[in-house]
């Protein structure tokens, strides 16, 4: 629908726990608008807005919302944080915001107890107050086994799948499914599937070889989905409704069913499998020089872990697939290379993950380090998303592209002005080579990661387009996905592309539909993650009786102090309220609060140490002081 006069425009609104909100323009090119939550009106996350549009600033647009037009959401999920003498109760809904009340009405044989999370009826809605009635109790906050229960329904993450899929599903037989006609024969090729440990589906494998002239031939090897989910199927549209596989902390929900995504598509060790192949030839300085894409039958050698290649690698374990991993490495780091020199950053930060017991408590965690066999897995599978993405459009094809846009210039300079005073040296006026030289400092500095995260946060979100307008940061003018089809509709999408001239469908549709999935999901994933920290840290304080943390300040806005729990990638806050018995002056540019009477000061970088008063698993927030 077309911009209206006066500014009025339609969307959807994604609204914040805080109360704010971002409408996203329904068939017409804009830019997302930011809605204070003062401007909500009554409206909850999902629902389908009229707005007008008030200006634009440095930072994007700014609207409040006119009109509700639909409401999606029928049912909300919450948690019980006060029981009232009427008998009913208040609920903290994140999809609502803390702007408005939920009240959940009186039930008569059942009394409300605090922490219960539950799945709401939506009855009755004012610009204040939203009644409703229960549909599902799920259980108390103090039953970790229910978090992820509790995000598929709040985030409306489709879970079980229909009987017609089902059914689907399990018509294909090992036996009849791998058929060798019109595919090229691989399965002589050595090929290897490099994932996490504990990773469900292998929908990449590689190869390599290398000849007398010193050329590579490198296979990167695809799950071949399309085989199965035939355009129509029953498979096919639960596929586009789920769009992705959501990754919870302790399970997966996947996009395919299990005898598919685990078993037929996925490329186990030592079983034929049928793929798609990437076929591609390097000179020896790594450039490109020949290609094939086809349809092909592959039968993987080995199933390494990440772990377990680094450690043939290093030399502490013995495989027959050495020469390979070294070849793979010899390649990465000269196509990694080519990356760098092209103007893409490089942000290999480690990963930390939480170990979960089978109550769903937290009860340690592991570093991840970005070492070279996730770097070489990573290199390959960008390279063959750029080459299918470049090779569509040489043969004259629309397709779905991933792209990033350039971030807004102000968020830019906000990002190089925080590098500065974190103490890193900019120039005035940083050129794409400056940003470059920026992270090449920051690799072995402690600051590498609020570094990092401060300009993953200036970018802008990738999306999927039927519009290739590139890809900001990986440097790359052409760029899709291809390579994970087991998990992602858009990467199926390009499979048919590629192989069935008769394959026309509705890209913008898709790409719009694909990314709304996409962020819904990380939402899902994002809130999962979060409470489990909290309930990690509730333990670390109730089990060692420890609240003390040394921490650096990562960031100063004129409400308060940021710093992270860098064991946990865990963001902390501290109202300015409460720095000091005294008031406490924010100077905006060089963000630092400074004491009238005693002049001390608080700036980014400077360490602190910070007590863990008390955790609220209710509405998910930490009451954090100052030490001394």
């Amino acid at each position: 629908m077309p911009v209206k006069k006066k500014g009025l425009l339609q969307g959807k609104l994604s609204l914040h726990s805080k109360g704010f909100g971002f409408v996203s323009a329904i068939d017409v090119e804009h830019d997302d608008v930011f809605i204070p939550s003062s401007q909500i009106k009554g409206s909850i996350d999902g629902d389908i807005v009229e707005i007008q549009v008030l200006g634009k600033s440095a930072k994007g647009y700014e609207g409040k919302v006119v009109r509700l037009i639909k409401r999606e959401r029928k049912r909300i999920v919450g948690i019980v944080t006060q029981v009232l003498k009427t008998g009913e109760a208040v609920i903290y809904s994140p999809v609502v915001g803390e702007e408005r009340d939920v009240i959940l009405v009186k039930e008569e044989k059942r009394k409300w107890v605090l922490g219960d999370r539950v799945l709401m009826q939506i009855e009755k809605t004012t610009p204040e107050k939203i009644f409703c009635k229960l549909y599902k109790l799920f259980g108390n906050i103090e039953d970790a086994t229910i978090d992820t229960e509790v995000a598929v329904e709040e985030y409306q993450i489709r879970k079980e799948f229909p009987t017609a899929v089902i059914e689907e599903a399990l018509g294909f037989s090992s036996a009849s499914s791998i058929k060798k006609d019109n595919r090229v024969d691989l399965t002589d090729l050595i090929c290897m599937t490099i994932d996490p440990v504990d990773a469900k589906d292998y929908d990449d494998a590689l190869s390599i070889t290398k000849d007398k002239k010193g050329h590579y031939h490198l296979g990167v090897h695809i799950a071949d989905v399309s085989h199965f989910v035939q355009v129509g199927s029953a498979l096919d549209k639960e596929a586009f409704k789920r769009s992705n596989s959501t990754y919870f902390i302790d399970s997966v929900v996947p996009m395919l069913p299990p005898e598919l995504s685990n078993d037929l598509c996925s490329l186990k060790e030592k079983v034929d499998r049928l793929t798609a192949s990437a076929l591609m030839e390097f000179n020896e300085n790594g450039t490109l020089v020949n290609y094939k894409i086809v349809r092909s039958i592959i039968n993987s050698r080995k199933r390494f872990t990440y772990e377990g290649a680094k450690e043939v690698l290093d030399g502490k374990v013995e495989s027959p697939l050495l020469p390979q991993l070294k070849l793979l490495v010899e390649l990465a780091l000269k196509l990694k290379a080519f990356r760098k020199s092209r103007g893409s950053v490089e942000l290999s930060m480690p990963e930390i993950r939480l170990k979960i017991d089978d109550k769903g408590v937290p009860n340690g965690y592991t570093r991840i380090d970005y070492d070279i066999t996730h770097q070489l897995v990573e290199e390959f599978m960008l390279k063959a998303n750029e080459l299918v993405a470049k090779h569509l459009l040489d043969q004259g094809k629309d397709a779905i592209f991933r792209i990033h846009e350039e971030p807004n210039p102000e968020n830019m300079k906000d990002f190089f002005s925080y590098a500065r005073l974190i103490g890193f040296q900019v120039p005035p006026e940083p050129k794409d080579e400056d940003l470059i030289r920026l992270f090449e400092m920051a690799q072995k500095s402690p600051l590498l990661e609020q570094l990092a995260i401060r300009f993953i946060r200036s970018m802008k979100l990738a999306i999927y387009s039927e519009n290739n307008v590139g890809h900001f940061g990986l440097a790359l003018e052409n760029y899709t996905h291809f390579t994970s089809p087991i998990r992602r509709y858009s990467d199926l999408v390009i499979h048919r592309l590629l192989f069935d001239e008769t394959y026309k469908p509705n890209l913008k549709l898709v790409a719009l539909w694909c990314t709304e999935q996409e962020r819904k999901s990380f939402k899902a994933e994002m809130s999962v993650i979060k409470l489990k920290k909290l309930r990690y840290l509730e333990k670390i304080i109730t089990e060692t009786k420890e609240k003390t943390f040394s921490v650096t300040i990562t960031n100063i806005k004129p409400m308060g102090i940021f710093f992270d729990l860098d064991f946990i990638g865990f963001e902390g806050f501290i109202r300015v309220s409460n720095l000091g018995r005294e008031y406490f002056h924010f100077d905006e540019k060089r963000r630092v609060f400074t004491g009238e009477k005693t002049g001390v000061t608080f700036n980014i970088g400077k360490p602190i140490q910070v007590v863990l008063e008390s955790i609220d698993l209710l509405i998910q927030e930490c009451n954090w002081v100052l030490l001394n």
